[in-house]
């Protein structure tokens, strides 16, 4: 015990208190990189499956034909004349609408 005291207390070289402080330091250090790297790695696989989703979307709605359903849209003007524009509906994860004759 009388030993790590006078170490402890020295002033030659690097104390145990130092070493100690310094270990922790660089488990600290590693600690915070493999964290970042986890995180990183979630966002990127999180990432990807949105892309995947959302191009799988995009394609369905492009090559699908119409859902059968026939939707109505009244466009207001500013003056207030109102126009009834009959659209096929194209489904997917996203909505596209074809415009048909107005009435």
């Amino acid at each position: 015990m009388r030993r790590i005291t006078e170490k402890l207390r020295s002033e030659k070289g690097e104390t145990l208190a130092e070493i100690l402080v310094a270990v922790l330091v660089a488990a600290l250090g590693c600690l915070v990189a493999a964290v970042t790297l986890s995180a990183a790695f979630r966002l990127n696989l999180f990432a990807k499956e949105s892309d995947q989703n959302y191009y799988g979307a995009v394609t369905e709605t492009e090559n699908g034909g119409p859902s059968g359903e026939n939707l109505n849209v009244y466009i207001t003007g500013e003056d207030g004349s109102v126009v009834e524009a009959e659209t096929d509906r194209y489904g997917g994860g996203f909505t596209s609408y074809r415009l048909g004759e107005s009435r």
